[in-house]
């Protein structure tokens, strides 16, 4: 597989999934109370943050890239930077998601209520659909168990306002989810000829 299409399909990946996490935020908000703040209710203005710095952070490590240097290497000219390695830069990408999710999850409801733990699952999932190494896949893999099972266990329950929010937000979580997975495997599967 060619490393650009494997860094371009995890851009990709980076890209939808931010967006997924500001839809899901935005449905949460959109449900929330205009008094909400003098009424005690937790206010959720600080996950479009943290979504932001998520998709900052990790669209800046893939484009500086060494597979993608190609297109800002006429920047650097009379230096001798030539990207970050590839294999680098999707280890930062995927712990960076993993921190972020974690950080949404254990904000809004723990592993049980919180609309962004499909995420979780989806993480793994995409590192093995990207080519990281089976070393890699199994530890991104249990580091999300155990995020999920300390969330699970010591989180706490979303106020009863948010419900109806993080309920259809879930939904669209865990189908988008599903939907980017299948995406990006079809982007980046390698098909014996004429079999795909």
């Amino acid at each position: 597989m060619n490393p650009a299409t494997i860094i371009t399909g995890a851009l990709l990946s980076q890209v939808l999934l931010s967006v997924l996490m500001f839809v899901a935020a935005s449905i949460m908000r959109a449900h929330q109370s205009r008094t909400a703040m003098f009424r005690g209710e937790p206010i959720q203005s600080e996950y479009s943050w943290l979504i932001l710095t998520l998709l900052l952070v990790s669209v800046a490590t893939l484009v500086l890239a060494h597979s993608m240097s190609s297109l800002w290497v006429g920047l650097f000219q009379n230096t001798t930077f030539d990207g970050v390695p590839d294999r680098s830069a999707t280890l930062i990408v995927f712990l960076i998601n993993i921190l972020i999710t974690t950080l949404l999850v254990a904000g809004t409801g723990g592993s049980a209520n919180s609309p962004f733990q499909p995420i979780f699952f989806l993480i793994p999932t995409l590192a093995l659909l990207l080519f990281e190494s089976s070393l890699r896949v199994v530890t991104y893999a249990a580091i999300v168990c155990v995020s999920f099972t300390f969330l699970l266990v010591h989180a706490e329950p979303l106020h009863e306002a948010q419900k109806r929010g993080a309920k259809m937000a879930y939904g669209f979580v865990s189908i988008a989810s599903l939907a980017i997975a299948v995406l990006i495997g079809l982007l980046t599967r390698i098909c014996p000829g004429g079999m795909c």
